[in-house]
């Protein structure tokens, strides 16, 4: 009998030690801002079915990806000046924006990834502190800069919203990235809003 109890304590301090190195190990990387192995999974799932756009420039030594759903368009818009990149990855093959940079119809949503180099080693506070708009703005802007979670750094950000539109900026390794979404309507952009979402969580950068 007392070779069973002793065997029995043996299993549940085993059992015990593996659950807390577990329980240890999720909380290590939630508190690193990574997804634990099962948010992985879920992310995993949420993209089933998306394609993967990605940008390699190997003179510039970067590499950026991200991922949109299969029923959506790609579209390089090459009036950039000085720009590395400026995509849009809009949920109509035509008519999403009206005349260029116009009005976007009412049923039309777009994603747009807008990335620009040689920055000189700013930050994102000085940068949005050089924007040609009203010294009340740049406050307001500066008071809305917070820090998210890229590629296990941390970085400064940016993030903006309005009705029917978000967006983000920020300086990582040099370059600048703008990210914002937007919809023709309010309820377009409710309905897509966990797209735009999912999308940008999928956003990779590799230097």
């Amino acid at each position: 009998m007392k070779k069973v109890f002793f065997i029995v304590l043996i299993l549940v301090v085993i059992i015990g030690g593996v659950l807390v190195w577990q329980l240890s190990k999720n909380e290590a990387e939630q508190s690193n801002g990574l997804p634990t192995g099962e948010e992985n999974e879920q992310l995993a799932d949420e993209f089933v079915g998306w394609e993967t756009y990605q940008l390699e420039s190997p003179l510039l030594g970067f590499v950026f990806s991200f991922q949109y759903p299969s029923s959506w368009f790609i579209k390089d818009n090459e009036q950039c000046q000085g720009c590395i990149a400026n995509l849009y990855a809009e949920n109509m093959q035509d008519k999403v924006v009206v005349a260029g940079e116009g009005p976007i119809t009412e049923e039309g949503s777009l994603f747009r990834v807008y990335v620009l180099g040689d920055i000189e080693d700013k930050t994102i506070e000085e940068w949005i502190g050089g924007l040609d708009i009203p010294e009340q703005e740049k406050t307001k802007r500066l008071g809305e800069i917070q820090t998210i979670n890229l590629e296990s750094s941390d970085v400064s950000a940016w993030k903006g919203s309005g009705d029917m539109s978000q967006g983000i900026e920020f300086i990582y390794n040099g370059r600048f990235y703008r990210i914002n979404y937007m919809s023709g309507s309010q309820e377009q952009f409710t309905k897509d809003l966990t797209i735009f979402e999912q999308m940008l969580a999928s956003l990779r950068i590799v230097d």
